[in-house]
């Protein structure tokens, strides 16, 4: 009677260290395809907008995020089409924030009018904060600043000032 019980227990012994060989391989399995799923930016920075919500499916290379990097900020300032006349790139730029006052950022104008406050059927460019007055469009100077200390965040509203060259 021992015997057949110590065969029994040796035998439920066999059946869990198989069981648990088995939950070992899933977990090891689940672990790496973990690891593979991660995103991971090459630097520090913020997202600033999520392009695709949690169970989209996404293509190779199609993007799923937008990425600020710390160090790299820039302000994106709505002129009228009319304004734009003599602002080119390289132009410097003064910059100020509400939110640190009496502290003014010099920058450089990095682009002149590749977006708009015109709203687009898919959302995807820029739409004016304020209601539209006129229906004259705002076209985007993005302006980089020279040096961005720590205290900005991205959000932050501003008002630039360009120095347009001749």
């Amino acid at each position: 009677m021992l015997s057949e019980e110590v065969a029994l227990h040796r035998s439920r012994l066999l059946a869990l260290e198989a069981e648990l060989g088995s939950a070992t391989a899933r977990l090891r399995e689940s672990l790496a395809n973990l690891e593979s799923a991660k995103i991971v930016a090459p630097r520090d920075g913020y997202v600033v907008r999520r392009l695709a919500q949690v169970g989209t499916a996404i293509e190779a290379g199609q993007p799923a995020i937008a990425v600020l990097f710390k160090g790299e900020y820039w302000v994106e300032a709505l002129f009228e089409e009319s304004a734009l006349i003599g602002i080119n790139p390289g132009d410097v730029a003064r910059i100020t924030l509400p939110a640190l006052p009496n502290q003014t950022f010099s920058g450089v104008v990095d682009s002149v009018g590749l977006t708009s406050d015109v709203r687009t059927p898919n959302g995807d460019q820029l739409e004016s904060p304020r209601p539209r007055i006129s229906q004259t469009t705002k076209l985007g100077v993005r302006v980089r600043f020279d040096q961005t200390p720590d205290v900005i965040q991205p959000g932050l509203s501003a008002q630039v000032v360009i120095d347009a060259g001749p």
